[in-house]
This record gives C-alpha cells, structure tokens and sequence, in this order.
C-alpha cells in the first residue's frame, strides 16, 4: 500500500459536494492532486502527484484551479518553494528571507543577469528549497549585512551553508576591490590586470563608474577597454 492509500483510510467530515471526498483528484495549473482529508471548506488536506507529504488547503483555493504544488520549481526552473511554515510574502510585500533566496537564483540562472563575474556560479542542491535556506537565514543573519560567498572560500562558485556568510556592505564592498580584474584594449595590444579599480582609472584617465559598469557586465566597454 502506498502513503496516499494509507492516508486515505483517515476518516472525515462529509463534504457538501462529492467531489471533495477522500480520494477524488484534482487538477491544477501545477499538476494534478488527490483530496485525503476534508474536515471544514478551510481545512482540505491534499496530496500533490509525486509528493510524499500532504498540504493543507481551502476549498477557494481548490475550485481556482490554481494551486500551487510546494515542489514545482519555479523559480528559474531550479528553486522551489517546499513544505513549511515560512513564508515568501506578507501582504503583498516580498519578506526579506525570500528577496535574499531568489537573489541567489536570479544571479546564477538568470539569462538577462548581466553581471558575468556570476557566470558558472551554482547554488547548493539543499537551497533549492527555499525552507531549508530560510531556516538557515533565520540562525545566521544580521541586519542590514549582505549575503557573501567569496570570503570563507576564495573564488568560490557555489551557494551553501558551508561557503557563505554575511558580511557588512563595507567589507563586501572590500572583498570585491580586492579582486583581481584584466581588462583588454579592443585592439588587443594591451591588456592590464588590477585589483584597485580607483588607482587603474586615474592611471589611464578613466571614469570610475564606467569601468565598474564593464566590470559588472552593465556595459561592453569604456574607451575601448573592455573586461576579459
């Protein structure tokens, strides 16, 4: 017997309609799913095909035709949301916890991220959901630090809970000027490799912002400089 036919067997409150009795499937945009429990229009436990862990749901929610399976992955076809008590908004505002998880996403799988000092850059297969990262978040972040992955572990190019950490926005800030950087004339006759960006500016008449903009793959190039 497998666990939806075992939980099945839980008894319940009788549904106004038929097609809330244990065992009828639903579909969604998700994914079909099959109804265990019905105890009130607000309390409807349902299983997702696939799963091995049971939601609890409303009626609303069902006849939509729109809800959501926990394991769908769909934020850039990687993360998914999980099973668990926290949560991505509150009102209609993104809470931090989720802004930070779906960062992380958007900077390695993102086509349109323009940023390449991310290219190749992966996030933990324990992150894809987004519960266990935030349980993580909650025992180790610090007001108003940045989420880091490059102090503990030098040109690291994995997101987990071994390489990251917080970092004030002052020592993130010295982390990433200490990198090393080669630039190229599109002519190719010359090519330099820095650490200051400021003093590689002033030494070849260059504006600041605009090689930090080439640097972070903003720009192509900056009087005919550009990133290798």
């Amino acid at each position: 017997m497998d666990s939806s036919e075992s939980l099945l067997e839980i008894k319940m409150a009788r549904p106004p309609n038929k097609d809330m009795l244990a065992g009828n499937k639903h579909q969604s945009t998700f994914g079909w799913f099959i109804i265990i429990k019905y105890s009130t229009s607000k309390n409807i436990e349902i299983l997702f095909d696939g799963s091995d862990k049971t939601m609890i749901t409303t009626n609303e929610r069902i006849r939509s035709g729109n809800l959501k399976n926990p394991s769908h992955k769909s934020v850039y076809g990687v993360g998914y949301f999980g099973y668990g008590e926290h949560r991505a908004k509150i009102g209609n505002r993104d809470t931090k916890v989720y802004k930070v998880w779906h960062g992380m996403f958007q900077r390695c799988y993102s086509d349109g991220y323009k940023n390449t000092s991310y290219d190749g850059c992966i996030v933990c297969p324990e992150w894809h959901n987004f519960q266990t990262f935030a349980v993580w978040f909650h025992d180790n972040y610090i007001a108003g630090f940045e989420l880091d992955k490059d102090s503990i572990v030098v040109g690291n190019k994995i997101y987990s809970p071994t390489t990251c950490k917080f970092l004030s926005k002052m020592d993130n800030a010295a982390l990433q000027s200490a990198c090393k950087y080669t630039v190229q004339m599109t002519n190719g006759i010359e090519s330099v490799t820095f650490t200051n960006q400021r003093k590689f500016c002033i030494e070849h008449n260059l504006c600041h912002k605009a090689i930090n903009a080439v640097i972070k793959g903003r720009t192509k190039q900056h009087k005919q400089w550009r990133l290798l």
